[in-house]
């Protein structure tokens, strides 16, 4: 019973995977309403961009100094008050300052773009070994 269950959880999580995040969301939300365990133990396996706000300022810095202004600043075009403040904390003084002018001078952008973005930035933390999926 139990590999079963594991079955199903690798074989949904690989589905997931290819989703974007709203879709993503919205069908471990459907899961939760038959299974709230297995849309539990899903959503442990994904990252929101969001989640950042857990990770502490060290690590934060390890994961920015590999990235460009350019494409953190789109990462960061919907992001929480909150967490571009933690973002620009942990960054040197004249770095946040040329971050903050990109980001105000980035203009309209597609949602997918942003995404994109912040996607690329999830998945370079979990190379990096910043991120783990919670066990």
């Amino acid at each position: 019973m139990k590999k079963d269950r594991q079955a199903r959880i690798l074989e949904l999580s690989q589905a997931l995977k290819a989703m974007d995040e709203p879709s993503r969301d919205r069908l471990i939300a459907n899961v939760a309403r038959e299974d709230p365990s297995l849309a539990l133990e899903l959503s442990k396996l994904f990252f929101k961009f969001e989640d950042l706000l857990q990770i502490e300022e060290p690590f934060l810095q390890r994961l920015f100094s590999q990235v460009q202004d350019t494409p953190l600043a789109l990462a960061l075009k919907t992001a929480s008050d909150e967490l571009k403040a933690k973002i620009l904390k942990c960054l040197p003084a004249r770095r946040a300052q040329s971050l903050q002018e990109t980001l105000q001078s980035l203009g309209k952008r597609r949602l997918s773009e942003v995404q994109e973005a912040q996607t690329q930035l999830i998945e370079l933390a979990r190379s990096l070994g910043i991120l783990e999926p919670q066990k």
